[in-house]
């Protein structure tokens, strides 16, 4: 954990989220989205084309890949 004063994660904390707009997918290794939250609106709106998200066998064999560098 941080070694900052709650002040001030508080701070960062509320900062981060009023300027930032979080957002999450998760998406089994099959193609399926499981679970998604956060402010899914606005993430899709910043990306260069809006509401158009790519996930192919690439990508699982890079996360696959990164996985076992770390494991």
């Amino acid at each position: 954990m941080l070694d900052l004063p709650y002040p001030i994660l508080d701070y960062l904390y509320k900062l981060t989220i009023q300027n930032r707009s979080p957002a999450y997918l998760f998406v089994k290794k099959n193609g399926c989205l499981s679970n998604w939250g956060g402010n899914l609106a606005a993430r899709l709106e910043s990306l260069a084309r809006p509401r158009e998200i790519l996930i192919d066998e690439n990508t699982f064999q890079k996360i696959d890949s990164l996985q076992e560098k770390f494991s």
